[in-house]
């Protein structure tokens, strides 16, 4: 029997040591894609257990609140090495960023590497100034070392063996959060002061509509100023929401505001193709939405929200998008050839275990 290793070293914990954000659901679909009918061994780091158990998080985990960007890089490099000393047949890095490319150039390869990214790179070192070419260099170098890339990002050609899936997919016990009579507005996940939920909640409470922003505050004193312009149509919830009340309080909502700035806009989401898998409409920058190829309501100013949306109610327009992209058992028989593939391979020279 084969180890595969589903290894996330960028998940974002509240102060209470809880999981923020999607690490925890892309743990578990990765681990879904793999054919465990044939009794692979799935560990996690920082969620190490068997596939299907309770997740638990390791103590290098870095806050989302955590300024300190050395004791970060550390964290990385330092789990990263101890994670390969497991000597698993296979690694499946499902969520990277630079530290964690240059810290699998760095390490001995053992077996085979995996990994999932939903950045562009190529258009994310084009934008850099300083170190540019040795920058690309090293990822290339870095990717040669990764036996196949998945891309969640469509606009991401990667030279190599690569193949590209969505962020996230709903398999059928999510279908049961579709709602076919859908009603209010909602902004829902991680919040934090960038995506601007201070204008949105100001939009809406001097433009009497309603909406429901709930999600974890990585600031505080950010949440503070935010509740100021909360009111019984504008509600504001600092809580950590598990997955199926996310997915549930998206289901139900007519309208999801996804409110990423420029800094974004090369970047896929998860909030969008959720809400679009669940037969929502996003509301969000036209530059956000034309690069993932979605429709839905724009604005160029927060403060247009409430009035895009009334405009929208009234006007007769008709938001369409895909939900099948993100069907589970589509992406499934769509790439996981691929995938399997791999495994056979990883397979045929796995360690007795």
């Amino acid at each position: 029997m084969m180890r595969v290793n589903i290894v996330d070293v960028i998940c974002l914990v509240s102060d209470g040591n809880v999981p923020v954000g999607h690490e925890e659901k892309a743990i578990k679909q990765a681990a879904m894609l793999l054919d465990c009918e044939k009794g692979y061994t799935i560990g996690r780091s920082y969620q190490r257990s068997a596939y299907g158990g309770d997740i638990t998080y390791n103590p290098f985990t870095v806050k989302a609140t955590d300024p300190m960007f050395i004791k970060y890089m550390k964290c990385i490099v330092n789990s990263i090495f101890a994670i390969c000393r497991n000597e698993d047949d296979m690694l499946w890095f499902i969520c990277i960023n630079e530290a964690v490319l240059w810290t699998i150039l760095m390490m001995p390869k053992r077996g085979k590497y995996l990994i999932t990214t939903y950045i562009d790179w190529n258009q994310k070192l084009a934008k850099k100034q300083i170190g540019r070419r040795v920058r690309q260099v090293l990822l290339d170098k870095a990717l040669g070392k990764v036996d196949l890339v998945i891309a969640t990002n469509p606009h991401y050609h990667v030279q190599g063996n690569h193949i590209h899936l969505p962020d996230f997919y709903l398999d059928r016990q999510y279908r049961q959060y579709i709602r076919k009579q859908k009603s209010g507005v909602v902004c829902v996940g991680v919040m934090n002061e960038s995506q601007g939920i201070l204008e949105i909640a100001k939009a809406f409470r001097d433009s009497g509509g309603k909406i429901v922003i709930s999600g974890y505050f990585r600031d505080e004193e950010y949440y503070q100023k935010v509740r100021r312009y909360s009111s019984e149509l504008v509600v504001v919830e600092n809580v950590v929401l598990s997955y199926e009340e996310y997915i549930k309080r998206i289901g139900e909502a007519k309208y999801v505001v996804i409110p990423y700035r420029d800094s974004h806009v090369h970047k896929t989401s998860g909030v969008l193709q959720e809400t679009i898998a669940l037969n929502s409409i996003p509301v969000s920058f036209p530059a956000f939405l034309a690069y993932n190829n979605a429709q839905g309501i724009t604005f160029e100013r927060y403060a247009e929200i409430p009035a895009r949306i009334k405009a929208y109610e009234t006007g007769g327009q008709t938001v369409q998008n895909d939900w099948r992209a993100y069907d589970y058992d589509l992406v499934k028989k769509k790439y996981g050839q691929k995938i399997s593939e791999l495994m056979n391979t990883v397979e045929k020279g796995a360690k007795k275990i």
